[in-house]
């Protein structure tokens, strides 16, 4: 590979060149030592992560739980609000409840109960 330093400029006079030291030689037992500790801090990440999804994913079906159970609330609710206007609207018309069902056409307010 072709050198790409500029001629015009040394590289050690250039303002970014860097010289950098000699490497200094590490005791294979450091060495060892921080290999191990890298090797076990991912095996610790690895186990905690399965730990966390699991107990976030407990979560996460809890909350789907629990929005069901409010929509199922708030039509619930609905229906119950709309039942009361037809009722309401019944009253002031003077109809009984069996005729004012048939007629106002909301049979489907009063089969859930």
């Amino acid at each position: 590979m072709a050198d790409v330093w500029p001629k015009t400029v040394p590289k050690e006079q250039h303002p970014f060149y860097v010289l950098h030291p000699e490497p200094i030689r590490i005791s294979p037992l450091l060495r060892f030592a921080r290999w191990s500790a890298l090797g076990l801090g991912i095996v610790y990440g690895f186990v905690r992560l399965r730990m966390v999804s699991k107990y976030h994913a407990d979560i996460r079906e809890w909350e789907v739980q629990k929005t069901i159970h409010k929509k199922d609330a708030d039509k619930k609710e609905s229906l119950r609000v709309l039942r009361e206007q037809n009722e309401w609207i019944m009253k002031i018309t003077d109809m009984n409840l069996e005729e004012g069902k048939s007629q106002l056409g909301v049979e489907h307010l009063y089969d859930l109960k």
